[in-house]
């Protein structure tokens, strides 16, 4: 046998082809003979044998023309092949093997081993175009399986005018709802015998796929729906009933009981949220007496408890313990991850070390720079002297290199900001060198070649580890070099992003906020120049090594040689100040929709025009709402409530992370949402008194957001959620034709004004107000890491917004008129 694996699954072609190699060659039969021959391959495909063609033979003279005369046994003897059965051909002829397998000597004539044979043929006999050999004998091996499940000795055949394949049908469906229990690979093989029986019979059922035998795919139907599965809408709105009836309560109480009342409840809900967190997992918590205390006969104390396990387990205490830290971590309170690590040394062991190696210029550089970047080991260690002065944006994957004679260090943010169309300058890091490290790298490039640090890690750990013996802490290696980096170069950072920036890979911490970074190399140059001076106290306080030519007695900042041409913060965002143009439709437009709607006679005003109105009214709010909290652009599955001077808002549209954060509202925005929704309410009501059907499509979660009034029908109209497609669609509407503004509608990204909030407030706001606002959550089912932590700073924070959308040309747009139109 053939072990190719192009032989092992033979399609019914091939097999057809090598008897007809066979047939070729005997002349003396006749055309009844041969044509009897080719019948009985054809039905059930049997092996080139003696053995096998007969039992074809007798399968077809059974199943199909019993009233034949042709002498078989005789016209078999002269066929000019082997005599015995062929073995092992179950994988190249499984058509002619489930034949076999079902009929059974004693049971080769019976009506039910007819039927199954006659389908097997007509399933599986033919070739089309797409069949695939493998899928085409997982196919026959999942039929056969099915049909064997329903063989029963006595079992009628079908009945007159009924096709097998229904006939069969019908007995493995009478199977399935009469059997208690089915094998679990039997019940994955039916669907299949299904799939089949549409797919040759060409029935189409809107929730049912079909396909034909050997055939990868079928023709799935456009209305496949998961039953089972529960809308994410109605998941949803559930959340949101739970989280504001909960924080509803809450607020009541508060304006009930006292302070000292108030403090007590809020830490039983702490210790309830906690036992509920341990109460989902294996543990139940007991109180246990203190056995430290002298007095056993004393009262337990009541605070201490303990957890114990509820079924016995081979787990070590010390597990139970990371179970809990665990629990704790992820309980919902307001936490930023934290950027600790025990293996740091303390400063004065970074000093000693650098003094320890700084005769040796690779040493001292490769220890140097490891502080003052934070760059990995393994990555530092490939440096390179780019002596070519090739372009390193036309090198995505290249190590950190040493440009501009050896001056500059540059090297890429592997998982920093997006890249963009025309430049991917702002996804590399240039750092201008101190006097001090050139010349250092420079010794160590004459003497190690252009890769100075390949070697250099070894005698680096053995010259910081010399002398330790009486040194208290964890022995000082390059590791922990890199580890203690984040000690001197965060201080001298505005935040955690820049000062990540200089070790080439924000991690997974601080993966959501890159994406709204693009520092200017400026910014990085000094936080790295201000590292690098608190270090070269290595070099002032003790006599100058042999390599440095020229000490750094009256050391400064040395200035980037390529100044960047972009601001830091994001590379889409733009200045706040363009968005006046977008203001200044928005009242031009609602001017316009004004008069047209106000000076005709009341019995004539067009709704139309309101409608066009309640538009341009909804767009301005949603305008406000975008550049006072920093959300994203609103589609189908954005949900916002407002409560007590707070938003909730989940603009996530992800169906993974069901991310929601509260944010304080701004005293424009709440002025905004407050004059539209009063708008769009007097508006439903002229609406209404002019007999047209008002219907509110608005979901739970909805009702705070800028609503517009769509026309459904010609005396219908529909209450609905702006989107941030028909936003941009209306500001193209309005804008005037021949305007050249700096920031068009639809050429914009669809997150600039998020991408703008953030660059904006970098350096008018904490990290941890930002990331509030953005809805950047790092952890379990937070509300948000700023929810509280912004109330102390609301104050400064209601200023910071509220220059913002002063320098955006924000202003309220004017409603009193129409108003006043539609109550009379």
């Amino acid at each position: 046998m053939d072990k190719n694996p192009s032989r092992r699954h033979i399609l019914p072609k091939q097999i057809i082809s090598d008897w007809d190699e066979v047939l070729e060659k005997i002349p003396r039969f006749s055309e009844a003979e041969t044509g009897l021959l080719r019948t009985a391959i054809k039905y059930s495909l049997p092996p080139v044998s003696r053995t096998d063609i007969l039992f074809a033979i007798k399968f077809y003279l059974e199943d199909i023309n019993p009233e034949t005369k042709i002498q078989t046994e005789n016209l078999v003897k002269l066929l000019p092949i082997r005599q015995d059965k062929c073995e092992k051909v179950a994988t190249s002829h499984p058509l002619y093997t489930a034949m076999q397998l079902i009929s059974t000597p004693d049971e080769i004539s019976t009506s039910f081993q007819k039927s199954c044979r006659r389908m097997l043929s007509r399933y599986f006999s033919i070739q089309t175009s797409d069949s695939h050999p493998v899928t085409l004998y997982q196919d026959i091996i999942k039929v056969r399986d099915v049909l064997i499940m329903v063989r029963y000795k006595g079992i009628e055949g079908p009945r007159t005018g009924e096709k097998d394949d229904q006939y069969l049908m019908g007995l493995v469906n009478q199977h399935l709802t009469t059997e208690k229990y089915i094998p679990k690979d039997l019940k994955n093989k039916i669907p299949t015998f299904h799939k089949l029986f549409r797919g040759i019979n060409k029935i189409t059922l809107d929730d049912k796929t079909s396909r034909l035998p050997g055939h990868k795919t079928g023709d799935r139907p456009p209305q496949r729906r998961r039953k089972n599965k529960r809308n994410q809408d109605e998941l949803l709105d559930n959340a949101i009933k739970d989280s504001l009836k909960k924080r509803a309560d809450r607020q009541q109480q508060a304006q009930i009981l006292p302070d000292e009342t108030q403090d007590r409840q809020g830490e039983k809900r702490a210790e309830s949220e906690f036992d509920d967190l341990i109460s989902r997992g294996q543990y139940h918590i007991t109180q246990v007496a203190d056995s430290t205390s002298p007095d056993y006969s004393a009262e337990p104390d009541e605070h201490v408890e303990t957890l114990q396990r509820k079924k016995p387990s081979t787990m070590t205490a010390a597990d139970d313990r990371v179970v809990v830290q665990y629990a704790q971590r992820m309980s919902q309170i307001d936490t930023l991850s934290s950027m600790t690590d025990i293996h740091r040394p303390t400063s004065e062991q970074i000093m000693e070390g650098l003094i320890r190696c700084r005769n040796n210029p690779v040493q001292w550089s490769l220890a140097t720079l490891l502080l003052c970047t934070g760059m990995p080991l393994a990555r530092l260690q490939k440096l390179k002297a780019d002596t070519e002065q090739v372009s390193t944006a036309d090198k995505p994957n290249v190590p950190p290199l040493l440009i501009e004679n050896g001056t500059v260090l540059t090297y890429q943010l592997l998982d920093g900001p997006s890249g963009s169309v025309n430049n991917d300058n702002h996804r590399w890091v240039t750092l201008a060198l101190p006097d001090a490290l050139i010349q250092a790298l420079q010794q160590a490039v004459l003497a190690h070649g252009q890769s100075p640090f390949i070697r250099a890690t070894q005698p680096l750990k053995r010259r910081l580890s010399q002398e330790i013996d009486n040194t208290p802490g964890l022995p000082l290696t390059p590791a922990r070099l890199t580890a203690g980096s984040w000690m001197l170069i965060r201080p001298a950072a505005l935040d955690n992003i820049a000062a990540k920036s200089l070790s080439g890979r924000y991690g997974i911490a601080l993966s959501a906020p890159a994406a709204y970074r693009a520092l200017a190399p400026g910014e990085l140059n000094e936080i790295f120049q201000k590292v690098v001076g608190y270090l070269l106290a290595s070099l002032r306080s003790y006599p100058a090594p042999h390599w440095l030519k020229s000490p750094p007695i009256a050391w400064s900042i040395t200035p980037n040689p390529n100044p960047a041409t972009w601001h830091t913060g994001s590379a889409r965002a733009v200045p706040v100040n363009a968005y006046r143009s977008w203001f200044g439709w928005m009242h031009h437009g609602m001017g316009q929709a004004l008069r047209r709607f106000i000076s005709p006679a009341p019995h004539q005003r067009s709704p139309r025009d309101l409608l066009d109105a309640v538009a341009i009214s909804a767009a301005h709010a949603y305008l406000v709402m975008l550049l006072a909290t920093g959300c994203r652009p609103h589609g189908h599955r954005v949900r916002c409530e407002r409560l007590d001077g707070h938003i909730w808002l989940a603009d996530k549209n992800s169906r993974r992370a069901l991310e929601s954060r509260w944010i304080a509202v701004s005293r424009e925005l709440q002025a905004s949402l407050d004059a539209h929704k009063v708008l769009v309410e007097a508006a439903a009501k002229w609406l209404d008194r002019e007999g047209y059907t008002i219907n509110d499509h608005r979901l739970i979660g909805q009702w705070s957001l800028s609503a517009e009034i769509n026309w459904t029908h010609s005396r219908k109209m529909t209450v609905t959620p702006i989107t941030h497609r028909g936003f941009i669609q209306l500001l193209s509407n309005l804008q005037p034709v021949g305007s050249h503004a700096s920031l068009v509608p639809d050429e914009a990204e669809s997150n600039v004004t998020r991408h703008s909030v953030a660059t904006y407030c970098r350096r008018r706001l904490s990290e941890t107000q930002i990331s509030a606002m953005l809805g950047h959550v790092h952890g379990f089912r937070q509300q948000g890491p700023g929810s509280s932590a912004t109330a102390p700073a609301r104050s400064h924070w209601q200023a910071v917004i509220s220059e913002l959308l002063k320098e955006a040309g924000y202003r309220e747009l004017t409603r009193s008129s129409l108003q006043h139109a539609l109550r009379h």
